[in-house]
């Protein structure tokens, strides 16, 4: 029977503001909807765990964020002879590799927008500021005790996937150092791209002369900016500010 003092443990609630559901919320839900059902079923426990990494994926989207889905999966024993039932383990491999496909999208990542017909440099200024915060980010949370315990636990039944995740990791760090390096060199054009965007279609052309000064010396000390193909990408996204710019101010159907 319900009563006042066992309500917090017998009924699940919670608010959902203008924002929408919360994660935490709505894992609390379907943790309690399912919860019997996870323990008994194998099966369902593993679709139980991809659904809630797809999710945890969309919400923080927006956020240009990756965040690692991490449950606190029960193991028996130390960490260096852990005793894991081996449905446990597929279960773990599957979020490892969901990781792995986050970890190496977010490494690989060397461009600030797939849609090179629109995005200006002002976009991939913003684009290498962030991504450094994102490495490392990625970094504190394979720190955490959870993503360490699953990944000491594939790591005891010498796993397939373990060795690929290990890798990868590695080069969060030096990655990090190669964005901060580009955007050291990208702030030393932030303010005549920001005029390129602002200034009048017509005076365009005053703006361009210190601005492809300043990428010619970033294409002659900057570390990744040195390929033919990372340069030909920003100066393509300097193309497309101007043909935007021109685009808004000459007026096409009276011509």
């Amino acid at each position: 029977p319900l009563e006042s003092d066992n309500l917090p443990a017998q009924i699940q609630y919670g608010t959902i503001s203008k924002s929408g559901l919360s994660l935490n919320a709505l894992r609390t839900a379907m943790t309690g909807l399912v919860e019997r059902q996870i323990s008994s079923n194998s099966e369902l426990c593993g679709n139980y765990h991809r659904v809630m990494a797809k999710l945890t994926d969309t919400v923080h989207s927006p956020e240009s964020v990756t965040v690692l889905y991490c449950p606190d999966i029960d193991v028996e024993g130390a960490s260096e002879a852990p005793v894991v039932h081996k449905d446990h383990i597929q279960i773990m491999e599957s979020i490892v590799i969901h990781w792995t496909s986050q970890i190496k999208e977010v490494v690989n990542s060397n461009d600030s927008s797939a849609d090179m017909e629109t995005s200006g440099p002002l976009e991939e200024i913003e684009f290498w500021k962030g991504r450094p915060k994102d490495l490392l980010g990625l970094r504190e949370q394979l720190s955490q005790p959870n993503v360490k315990k699953i990944v000491d636990v594939l790591q005891h039944s010498k796993s397939n996937y373990i060795g690929p995740f290990r890798l990868l990791t590695e080069q969060i760090v030096t990655k990090a150092a190669q964005a901060n390096d580009n955007l050291k060199y990208l702030e030393s054009i932030r303010e005549q791209c920001t005029a390129l965007h602002t200034v009048e279609a017509p005076k365009i052309a005053t703006v361009l002369p210190e601005l492809i000064n300043r990428i010619r010396l970033i294409w002659s000390f900057s570390t990744f900016y040195q390929d033919n193909e990372s340069m030909t990408s920003l100066l393509r996204k300097i193309s497309n500010e101007i043909i935007q710019r021109f685009r808004a101010y000459i007026p096409v159907r009276e011509i």
